[in-house]
């Protein structure tokens, strides 16, 4: 059996992240491994934590999705 990808989100309207949370957890081959509602969060968790797939909303309120998805990229490589 395979395993499931490991995805993360971080997304600053509540709403969204639960919807999109239950559409991940509805796909058998994913896993949602963190949820986040702001940068500071998902960075922190990032540090000890691999992930496959970082969903993230560009207009967070701490910090730009873009330098989220630039700071996981140099923490780690092999995340979509």
């Amino acid at each position: 059996m395979t395993p499931a990808t490991q995805v993360a989100l971080v997304e600053d309207d509540t709403g969204m992240r639960e919807r999109i949370a239950r559409v991940v957890d509805a796909d058998p081959s994913l896993s949602l491994a963190f949820s986040a509602a702001n940068a500071a969060d998902i960075l922190a968790w990032l540090v000890d934590n691999p992930v496959d797939v970082l969903l993230v909303d560009l207009g967070l309120p701490d910090r730009p999705g873009l330098q989220v998805i630039g700071q996981c990229r140099t923490m780690q490589r092999p995340a979509r």
